[in-house]
């Protein structure tokens, strides 16, 4: 019953992806082409989140946690787009430090962890006739922690490394593109219009002209911030100048471009629709290993080699219903399999360590991801998500016991941008969901009778270092 219900969420979103009604202005987002040979940028990110977690047990009394954490960041990203070409590549480094309580209806436990995670990630897709298209991608993950725990009669030592490699290959039709400078362009005239400093109105055709120009400028990379200001304002004011658009130069033109060019970071945005099927295999190697000291000593190592495929079919349609409104929806189903090998050792008090246990895993099941989202742009300053999303898990072989079961999971998050200062912005992200589940379908871990409720919030800064 419960993978009936899935997949009917999954037909549902196909569908509903399908009804969007287009917009009715002279100049759309969804009509404008972005291509560039190359554009770079770097990102610092300072965060602060928090959350809250409680829940019910099955064997054990009522669990609670509460958290405080704080974390930079550090994003390099890269996006060339042409008629034949789309790329994307990301580099991510994340360091941090936090503090957290928990407690199970017994005395707190404080545990103090150092987190370092990296991430690679790349996509390419070429396109052939019909926007049909090959694509080629590939994943990779790095984290490594350190955490020492500390309570009544409890002091532990721990210690993780893993490392992972999906590749990814795949085909598909339709095409997504991004249309942030033609959205700025839209803000820019529109605000000219409103302080009545436009000598005529601008046709479609310009429209796009300005934002290909927009994409353009941002293609220039100059460390300079004064040149390349002095760059950026004098290529757009010659725009408007050549074409005859504004009716003299003045001080309330100049800021008012000024105003949406530099006091702005122009949230991203895209418009179309793909459908894709990929094949994804994997390689993942982990290592956790442990010291306990209180009360009585032992020491444990476990170390996991894990390798995979999964094959995914999906569908993603990115709606901009005018300059202010955005849709976004989509949908993909899964299936995943997994053969792990895997070597334990143990120690305990005086007495020697332990043979090396080794033993082998199996892991295969079904995963629906679904997702509908609204998105609110008031200004090129302002940006407001709400996302509704359903992550539905069907296991049907779980590693050795051969259990079956079902998870679903329904959540809610709102995000938020804001605009405070040159290349600086706010962010703001919270989040609610439940999972149901069978607990004794899925790993060991989930001990929880029938269901889970998780929040939190997380409030950063984010500075655009070029």
């Amino acid at each position: 019953m419960n993978l009936r219900f899935t997949l009917t969420i999954l037909l549902v979103c196909i569908f509903t992806a399908t009804q969007s009604n287009a917009q009715d202005s002279a100049f759309q987002l969804k009509d404008y082409k972005f291509r560039t040979l190359g554009v770079k940028g770097l990102e610092l990110d300072i965060n602060l989140s928090g959350g809250v977690f409680d829940s019910k047990n099955v064997n054990s009394g009522d669990m609670q946690r509460r958290s405080f954490n704080s974390n930079p960041s550090l994003i390099y990203f890269k996006v060339i787009s042409t008629d034949k070409r789309q790329h994307t590549s990301t580099f991510n480094l994340n360091p941090s430090y936090s503090s957290n309580f928990n407690r199970i209806e017994t005395p707190g436990i404080k545990d103090r962890s150092a987190v370092l995670l990296g991430s690679w990630n790349r996509m390419d897709r070429f396109f052939f006739k019909k926007n049909t298209f090959f694509e080629i991608g590939n994943d990779f993950n790095v984290n490594a922690y350190s955490t020492r725990q500390s309570g009544e009669n409890r002091l532990v030592n721990s210690d993780a490394l893993y490392f992972q490699d999906k590749f990814s290959i795949g085909v598909g039709k339709g095409r997504l593109e991004n249309v942030q400078d033609a959205q700025m362009a839209m803000f820019i005239v529109n605000d000219l219009k409103k302080m009545n400093l436009l000598d005529k109105d601008i046709s479609a055709e310009k429209m796009n002209e300005l934002a290909r120009l927009l994409t353009a400028i941002n293609n220039r990379r100059v460390f300079d911030s004064r040149i390349r200001r002095i760059y950026e304002l004098t290529k757009i004011d010659s725009f408007f100048q050549a074409n005859r658009l504004v009716k003299q130069s003045s001080i309330s033109y100049f800021t008012t471009v000024n105003d949406n060019w530099a006091l702005a970071f122009n949230p991203g945005r895209q418009a179309g629709t793909i459908y894709y099927f990929r094949i994804r295999p994997s390689v993942k190697w982990e290592y956790n290993g442990g010291e306990d000291k209180l009360p009585v000593f032992s020491k444990t190592s476990i170390r996991r080699y894990t390798y995979g495929y999964e094959p995914v079919i999906g569908i993603e349609k990115q709606k901009p219903v005018n300059l202010f409104w955005q849709k976004s929806m989509g949908a993909s189903l899964s299936f995943g399999q997994e053969w792990g090998r895997n070597k334990t050792e143990f120690q305990s008090g005086n007495n020697p360590p332990q043979q090396p246990n080794l033993y082998n895993t199996t892991g295969s099941g079904l995963l629906l991801n679904a997702f509908y989202a609204v998105g609110y742009y008031p200004s090129n300053r302002t940006m407001i998500n709400g996302t509704f999303n359903l992550q539905s898990q069907y296991v049907f072989n779980n590693f050795s016991d051969k259990s079956e079961g079902f998870a679903i999971t329904p959540g809610i998050n709102v995000s938020a941008s804001y605009f405070i200062s040159f290349r600086t912005r706010l962010n703001f992200y919270g989040g609610i969901s439940w999972r149901y589940y069978d607990p004794g379908a899925l790993s060991a871990s989930y001990i929880y009778s029938r269901s889970a409720f998780d929040a939190n919030i997380n409030i950063g800064f984010s500075h655009i270092l070029f």
